[in-house]
Parts: structure tokens; sequence; C-alpha cells
């Protein structure tokens, strides 16, 4: 007899094939065992053949009506659907024949969780947590629930009880690191995501490092101890190094492989994060290229990103074509999907030339992470036909008109004087108008709206 415990195996191996042929075999043998229905399901589910994987369990159901097993995985496929209320409900199925089915209450509260109903996966988990209280799985769940309904306290203390027992979960380093933030305890979150670092060099997590310890100052916090460490572990580290550029606040620029790791970490969330600080500078561009001649404009969008000014652009002119230039590769993906963009160049804003001069060059904030224009200046004047335009905005520095500064997070800003003196070589200025790039810290960014012509 083909043994249920071979197809198990195999389905925890991973190795689903395998697992798929022992249950056929054993079906074709005993066709009235529900075991091997259960068998087959698992294999279908590993191979992510859901429709195939409800069938089986569906069969499974029909030979022995009182196995809460059958119910059980078949809430697993409907959470994968996104059928919420029927993988509930298969999960209420599995626990009316046992209601100490530790995993039908498991897959009870991440479906809850996916219904937003957070108290109701809480009970659920502490559900599970009764039968079986050493599960690491049911109590990173409950943590989870805990951090949905505001408790985040609670939620630290668990997931701080676990790291205890293991301290190389990066799941729950990674949980814990939330929680802290959202508590702004950011030294302790820092200190975790360093942790986290330690098991996975992921580029993203630099930059959420880097965004702690950016809080950190502007809370008085001294950074240094935690610094030292980051750049000891990671020394070569682009956004480590460009933190401690950030606390001298004596650099030029920040270097193009910070601006590359940052925007390729930022890529996915970048328009929906922007769109909540009430990002404005894609929008106030293309209101003053609105009535720029020529009719039909050959177009560079300078640190293009996302391409939210070409996005605002487009509706508001139409261009023969539109370039868009950025040093993230992961931030032009997303220019590429929006289908606007004639071409895509990957380059720095400082070191650049175009094939042929274009009309226009738009700058959406692409210059906060270069102090010294002049490079910048100099390759957009090359690059544009003369009497063409260039439009770009920057966060002012009004405390010190002349200068650039950095500010502790490592970005930028420029005094108005200093842009009309790097522009006055090669270009005339149309217009400079203040403005309100966008919201921080639940207050207005002031910036510059800059209109400046290549003379002829």
């Amino acid at each position: 007899m083909t043994d249920i415990g071979q197809i198990n195996d195999a389905v925890a191996a991973g190795d689903f094939e395998a697992a798929l042929r022992l249950a056929e075999k054993g079906a074709a043998l005993w066709p009235d065992n529900a075991d091997y229905a259960v068998g087959r399901g698992n294999a279908l589910y590993g191979m992510k053949r859901y429709d195939d994987a409800e069938a089986a369990y569906r069969q499974a159901i029909a030979l022995n009506g009182k196995d809460p097993l059958p119910w059980t995985n078949l809430a697993g496929i409907y959470y994968e659907r996104g059928n919420i209320p029927e993988g509930i409900a298969a999960c209420d199925e599995a626990l009316k024949r046992d209601e100490t089915c530790v995993n039908a209450w498991i897959h009870k509260g991440n479906l809850l969780i996916a219904a937003k109903k957070s108290a109701d996966a809480l009970t659920a988990y502490e559900r599970a947590e009764a039968l079986d209280p050493a599960d690491p799985v049911i109590r990173f769940n409950k943590a989870n629930a805990l951090g949905e309904l505001g408790r985040d306290e609670e939620a630290l203390a668990l997931y701080q009880t676990m790291l205890d027992e293991n301290p190389n979960d990066a799941d729950t380093l990674s949980a814990k690191a939330a929680v802290c933030e959202r508590l702004e305890k950011y030294a302790e979150a820092a200190e975790t995501y360093l942790a986290l670092l330690r098991l996975d060099d992921a580029p993203a997590t630099h930059v959420t490092l880097g965004s702690c310890l950016y809080a950190m100052t502007l809370n008085g916090e001294n950074i240094m101890p935690l610094l030292d460490e980051w750049l000891t572990d990671f020394p070569s580290n682009p956004v480590a190094l460009h933190a401690l550029k950030t606390v001298g606040g004596h650099a030029d620029r920040a270097s193009a492989e910070y601006v590359k790791e940052l925007f390729d970490a930022f890529a996915d969330s970048f328009d929906s994060v922007l769109a909540d600080l009430n990002y404005r500078a894609p929008e106030l561009i293309a209101e003053a290229c609105a009535a720029l001649p020529p009719e039909n404009p050959n177009v560079l969008d300078l640190g293009c990103g996302t391409g939210l000014c070409g996005l605002k652009l487009s509706e508001k002119r139409r261009f023969s074509s539109l370039t868009g230039l950025d040093l993230s590769e992961g931030m032009m993906e997303k220019a590429r999907q929006r289908g606007l963009y004639t071409r895509l160049i990957c380059a720095d804003a400082t070191a650049f030339s175009l094939d042929a001069p274009v009309d226009w060059i738009v700058s959406g904030d692409a210059l906060t992470y270069i102090g010294d224009l002049a490079g910048v200046f100099a390759c957009a004047a090359d690059a544009l036909k003369p009497g063409g335009h260039f439009v770009l905005t920057v966060s002012e520095n009004e405390a010190d008109p002349d200068r650039y500064a950095m500010e502790q997070s490592g970005r930028f800003k420029h005094g108005k004087d200093y842009i009309e003196q790097a522009l006055s070589g090669r270009f005339d200025i149309v217009a400079v108008k203040r403005v309100d790039l966008r919201n921080e810290m639940n207050a207005p960014v002031r910036g510059l709206l800059v209109t400046a012509r290549k003379r002829a």
C-alpha cells in the first residue's frame, strides 16, 4: 500500500510532482480512501493548480464528510484566490467537525485579517495558541493582529519574546522594527534593522535604516554609535556612507551609488508615498510649461523617476518626443509602464549628453540630492536648443540665499540667489516663483519653481 506519510513527506520537501504521482497511485488502488484525495489536493496546491486542488479536496469531503482537513485546506485555496467569505465558511465547516483543529483557526485568523476584521482574527489566533502555545507561526500572526489593532506595545513584547528564543528569525526582526518605527522608538528600530541586515543584506533595509537615523537626528539623539556599527559591518554601502556625509554636512552631492540604491528600493512605493505628502512639483512644472513655445516640443525629463512629471505634462501639452533620464533603473521601469516616454536613458544628471538637442528640459525635485549644480546646468545648456527652456523645482535655502546646504535628511536645498547666479552664464531667468512642493512632518516644504531660457 502506498504510504500516506511518503506523500506528506514529498509535499513538505516541495517535491510536488512526486507527491502527486504517489497520491494518484494510491487513489487508483484504493479509490474510496479520502486520504489519497487530500494528498493529491496538497500536491496540486503546492503546484498552484488551485482549481484541480479544490476538486481533489471536494472529492475527499465526499468520501469522508467527518474529516476537517479537506475543509481546512480548501480555506487555504480561497485565501490564495482572495475569496475571503468562502474561506471563512470553509474554516467554520472544519471547526464544526473538530473545534481543536489548529490549522483551521490559523487559516480563519489569516482570512479575517484579509477581511480587515482584526479583533476577530486575534480571537482566532488566541484559540489556536491555546491549543498549541509554542507554535511560532501562531504567535507571529497574533503579534501582527495586535499591531493591526493599534496595540503596538503588546505586539512589540511578543515579537521580542520570539526573538529571545530565535534571534535570527528575519520575519520577526522585520516586524519588530516596523512596530518600533510606529512607536517612534527609532534607535531600537535601527538596531533591529542592523540585525536584519546581517541576515539579509537587502538595499531596502539599508534605506529604511538610514531613515531611522534621520528621525533620530530630528529628535536630537546621537546616531554615531549606530552609524559606526553600520559602517563597520557594511563599510562600502552607499547609504551608510551617505549618512556619514550627512553628519559632516560638507558634501557637494549625494553619490550616484547612493541615489541609485535609494530609488531602486523606493520605486514600488514612490507614487503612493508622494501622494500622501501632497507632492505638487510635477503639477507646478506642467502649469509653468503650459504656454511655452514651441507647439509640439521635444522634451527631456531630467531625473524622471516614475514619470510623474511626464504624466502631468501630457495632461497639459502635446509633445513630439519625451525622453526620460534617471540613475535608477527601478524608477525608469515604472516610467516605462506609463507608455509616455519615447526613450529612457540611465545616466547621471551631472554628466549626460543627448544625440540631438531638445526644446525643453523639465526637472521636478530631481536635483535635491545634488548641491553644486554647475555640472547639471552645463549639461542642460548643451542639451537645449538656443531659446529652449529649462523648468525645474528645488527646495529653497531661505536662510542663506547665496548658497546651497545639505539638510539632516541628506538632501540639499538651494538659495534663490545661488540658482540665479549658477544659471546666469548661459541662461536668462524668465521667472522664479516661491511654491510649496510637498508636506513633511506636517509642514509645507518651501521651494522654488524656476523657468530659464537658454541664450541664443
